[in-house]
């Protein structure tokens, strides 16, 4: 248990870190285009706002993939999944019941989180659900790993 809480741990800080490194730089580069080019730019309040929300998608993603990976105790089939979730079944859903597709693990909510398509669910309540997924797969990971336990 102390090594899932430590992956889940670790995953969001890279997850952070990464989301630094990669943001940051093309904030920078954005801002300067835009300036250059005499169009309208972000301002603080902006690159708060992009930078808050890529942040905390970026905290939340990392702790439900590593959590995933632990439930089914194959990373390739992990990663299988997860690309079969977002590439097929999230957006099919998404078609079908919006509504629903909304609160999906791997684009809804982040998407609701960045406002990106999924924007009628306010980045808050997004940012609740990414939350409840993240708790959520990682406690059935918690319960996997201690029904696999050989003690």
């Amino acid at each position: 248990m102390r090594l899932l809480a430590a992956k889940a741990i670790s995953y969001s800080v890279a997850g952070i870190a990464l989301s630094i490194l990669v943001t940051v730089p093309t904030i920078i580069v954005g801002e300067l285009v835009l300036s250059g080019r005499g169009l309208a730019t972000l301002g603080a309040g902006g690159i708060t706002d992009v930078l808050w929300r890529n942040l905390a998608v970026a905290a939340l993603l990392g702790p439900s993939a590593s959590a995933s990976a632990r439930w089914y105790a194959n990373q390739i089939v992990t990663v299988v999944g997860l690309v079969i979730m977002a590439a097929a079944i999230e957006p099919a859903v998404f078609q079908a019941v919006p509504k629903v597709g909304r609160l999906l693990p791997l684009a809804g909510a982040p998407g609701g989180v960045l406002g990106g398509t999924h924007g009628d669910l306010s980045p808050a309540l997004a940012l609740a659900v990414m939350v409840a997924w993240t708790l959520t797969i990682f406690a059935a990971a918690a319960w996997r790993l201690r029904s696999r336990d050989l003690i």
